[in-house]
């Protein structure tokens, strides 16, 4: 999902943040600081109602190129972590785009 915009709207250091903005108008960026779920994401009101726990949180669509990140989808990978659920939801994610990245 990529999207071109000449600025940025907002910066916060995670999702939580993200989904707390206010006043957010179509097109907006907001680039989120957070280590696994960070990146950039562009605000689409169409898709308001979608939060796949990765790349779209209520409105809030991730931009990128490439692979997905299981991270995105809150995997940890740390060893203890039981990642599961975030690794299926991430291999959901990729088999609906058509691909296996």
């Amino acid at each position: 999902m990529k999207v071109k915009s000449n600025s940025i709207n907002f910066s916060v250091v995670d999702v939580t943040a993200l989904l707390a903005i206010n006043n957010i108008e179509e097109n907006d960026v907001c680039v989120v600081t957070d280590e696994n779920q960070g990146g950039t994401f562009i605000y689409r009101s169409a898709d308001l109602a979608t939060n796949n726990g990765g790349t779209v949180f209520n409105g809030w669509c991730r931009q990128y190129e490439g692979a997905v990140n299981v991270k995105w989808f809150g995997a940890v990978g740390d060893g203890v972590t039981d990642d599961a659920t975030s690794l299926q939801t991430a291999i959901d994610y990729a088999y609906s785009l058509g691909g296996s990245e």
